[in-house]
């Protein structure tokens, strides 16, 4: 399994890989053989199992088998911007096509998976505050080093947020920007809106 941006690869024998986005309410849940599913079963989209594991995709509303040669040539997966999670990230190019955007809101500009992929609502609006920006002024407007600033702190975010592939099979803890070991203080401001800000230390 990897992922491009926001789309998740899963790559099988031969040539076939399923291609899957989770938009704003699917979800990949991963289980034991006959352990239970913590969804109900009608909602079930996809399911692939293996002898360790079962994989279940539930209301996934993009799913789709494609070959090599369809992977290298699918519109939206060639549209993408660089991917902030890939270390091969060139910082510059996401930067340039920041600038390249220079008339737009930040917080648009962030979530445009075309000038950098892999940030949704969620991460845009903790890295703006965590970075001190602004989400509605021009990106244009703003220092090439506050632009790199924020761009680190997506990335940084977007790693600290992946599950450890080393660890055997746990529950995801969710996302998290605070380093709070109070686990109702994992968001700084996303789904916050008329009470009072956090601490920021």
């Amino acid at each position: 399994m990897t992922s491009r941006g926001k789309h998740l690869l899963m790559a099988f024998s031969g040539d076939l890989v399923l291609h899957t986005h989770m938009r704003m309410n699917g979800s990949w849940h991963l289980y034991r053989p006959g352990e239970r599913w913590r969804r109900p079963a009608r909602d079930m989209r996809l399911l692939v199992a293996t002898a360790p594991y079962v994989a279940v995709g539930f209301t996934i509303p993009v799913a789709e088998f494609l070959s090599g040669r369809g992977l290298q040539r699918h519109k939206d997966l060639a549209a993408l911007g660089p991917d902030l999670l890939d270390p091969r990230c060139d910082r510059e190019e996401v930067l340039r096509r920041v600038r390249a955007h220079g008339r737009d809101a930040i917080g648009d500009v962030l979530l445009n998976q075309r000038v950098m992929s892999g940030i949704g609502n969620v991460l845009k609006s903790e890295t703006l505050f965590m970075s001190g920006v602004d989400p509605f002024a021009a990106a244009g407007t703003l220092p090439d080093a506050v632009l790199a600033r924020m761009i680190d702190v997506a990335r940084e975010l977007l790693t600290a947020n992946v599950l450890d592939r080393s660890r055997t099979l746990s529950p995801a803890i969710g996302r998290r920007t605070t380093r709070s070991l109070d686990p109702n203080v994992k968001l700084w401001v996303y789904g916050r809106g008329g009470k009072p800000c956090r601490k920021w230390v």
